[in-house]
This record gives C-alpha cells, structure tokens and sequence, in this order.
C-alpha cells in the first residue's frame, strides 16, 4: 500500500495547490452560475409553456369569433330576406286579387275565398312579429292544375303558406275536382331586427 504522507511529499505541492483552486472555482462557477441558471430555465420553460396554452386558447377563440360573425352575418341576410317576404299591410289587402291571378294562371276555377280564424302561429316569433290572415278557398280543378297552383302560392313574393288542403272527387267529371285548401299570408307588424345584444 502507499502510504499517502509519501505520495504527497513526491508531488509538487505547488501542482495541488494549483489543482485545488481550479476545483474550488468550479465549484464556486456550478454554484453561483450553473444552479441559478438551471432554475431560471425551468422558469423561462414553465412561462413558455404557459404561454403556448394561452396562445392555443387565443387562436381557438379567434376561429370561434371568426366562424360567430360569419353566422351572424347569414343570419343578417336571413333576417332581411324575412323582412322582404313579409307582407305590408297594402300587400295583405292586395292578396285576394293575386290569389285570384295565380288560380287563372293555373286554371283553377275559384268558388269562393273566405277568412277563417287559426289558431297556428299565435304565440312564439311570428305572433310577436307578424299578424297572420288565414282563408279558405273552395275550387274547381284537375289534380295538375291544383299542383301548379299550390307551387304558385309556395313562390309567392309574400310569404304564404298552405295550412290544410282537402280533395273531393267532382260530381260534373272524372278530372274536375273540387278542392278546399286553408292558407295564411303573415303581414308585417314590427320589423325582424337582430338581437341588440349581438
């Protein structure tokens, strides 16, 4: 075994000397550089990843904000389109006379036009909005020319729409019957508007 006071003694002790400062700075660098250097890596990591979750967050919110304002400018263009199909209330006097021009565009022979009461559309949007006038049309015609008429009424410039239709087999011929059908024309009481909150 060697003896470590001999092993010393034939070392330069100048070379140790040397040797021990350099380990005493490397440690006094570890600790006063590296170590709070390792801390404030782990801090730095901590916010980047912070701000990556906050960045996902923002991009999703933009997306959603982006996908709301192109749903509520369809909505916009819905509501005007709703507001111009509405009937004023001159369009809601002037409709027997349509409907009268439509059933002789289709060859549908009018017996009689009378105004009925429904109780359909009275609560909810469109009892807030619109008054409703409900008719009932009693006719002669074939089945074609009723299905042109009805496709006349469904195309109408104001909205119109049929709540009931009968057909009962014609007593003068085979291929004239006689139809009974209930229809609603809306007419404007209030314009449709957005939402003031939107």
């Amino acid at each position: 075994m060697i003896n470590i006071r001999e092993y010393l003694s034939t070392v330069d002790r100048r070379l140790l000397y040397k040797l021990g400062i350099v380990v005493v700075l490397y440690l006094a660098f570890f600790m006063f550089f590296f170590i709070p250097s390792i801390k404030e890596y782990r801090q730095l990591q901590a916010k980047r990843l912070e701000n990556r979750d906050v960045t996902k967050r923002a991009l999703k919110n933009a997306e959603q904000i982006a996908k709301l304002s192109q749903e509520k400018l369809q909505l916009d263009v819905l509501l005007k389109d709703a507001n111009s199909m509405i009937a004023s209330p001159k369009a809601v006097k002037s409709f027997l006379g349509d409907i009268s021009q439509l059933a002789t565009l289709s060859d549908v022979k009018i017996i009689e036009i009378t105004p009925v009461e429904t109780a359909l559309f009275s609560e909810g949007t469109v009892a807030e909005y619109c008054t409703t006038h409900a008719f009932q049309i009693d006719m002669e015609c074939g089945y074609h020319e009723l299905g042109k008429f009805v496709d006349r009424i469904e195309n109408y410039q104001n909205l119109a729409r049929i709540i009931s239709l009968q057909m009962l087999p014609g007593v003068k011929s085979e291929k004239i019957h006689i139809a009974r059908m209930q229809l609603v024309i809306f007419g404007k009481m209030k314009e449709l508007v957005p939402n003031a909150t939107s």
